[in-house]
C-alpha cells in the first residue's frame, strides 16, 4: 500500500470495473456509483467546491478502509445538511491518488470550498473526524455572523 501499488480486487460497493467497461458506461451517461454519488472526477469536484466535504479514499480490499467505511456512512447521515460526505473507491479512479498524493488507505481528506483544509492518513475514529467537521462548521458560523 505505502509504495503506491494498487491491485484490482472485488468490493462490496461493486464498483470494480475494467477501462473498456468505465469508457462504455460514460458513454451511456449510466455512471457507477457509490453513496448516490456518480463517480467521474466532474462529480468529485463538484462534491469537494461545496463548503464542507469529506471525502474517504479508500480500496474495497483494504480491511482498515471497510471499518473506515461504516464511520463514515454514520457521519453522512449525522452531517446530511451541513456537509458532503463521501467515499471514494481508489480501484474506480487510480490518478486521483496520484493526484491527491495519497499513498496509504485509508486516507480521509477534509475539503472547504474546494481546498485541503485537514488530512487524516489510516484509520480514524467517528470522534476524531466529527470534531473536525464540527470544528470548520464552527467557523465558519463565526465567520458568516461576523461577515453579517
Amino acid at each position: 500500500m505505502g509504495r503506491g501499488v494498487f491491485r484490482k480486487c472485488g468490493t462490496e460497493l461493486g464498483v470494480l470495473i475494467t477501462l473498456r467497461e468505465l469508457s462504455t458506461i460514460i458513454k451511456r451517461q449510466d455512471l457507477p456509483k457509490i453513496d448516490g454519488i456518480a463517480m467521474t472526477l466532474e462529480k468529485f469536484q463538484t462534491i469537494i467546491r461545496k463548503d464542507i466535504a469529506l471525502v474517504d479514499f479508500s480500496l474495497g480490499w483494504c480491511a482498515p478502509c471497510r471499518i473506515q467505511e461504516k464511520i463514515i456512512r454514520s457521519l453522512k447521515n449525522r452531517f446530511t445538511d451541513q456537509a458532503a460526505v463521501a467515499i471514494m473507491d481508489l480501484d474506480a479512479d487510480r490518478k486521483l491518488a496520484a493526484d491527491f498524493f495519497i499513498q496509504s488507505v485509508p486516507t480521509v481528506i477534509l475539503f472547504q470550498n474546494g481546498k485541503e483544509v485537514q488530512r487524516f492518513v489510516g484509520l480514524q475514529s467517528e470522534e476524531t473526524l466529527q470534531s473536525a467537521i464540527q470544528s470548520v462548521l464552527n467557523k465558519q458560523k463565526s465567520k458568516r455572523q461576523r461577515d453579517a
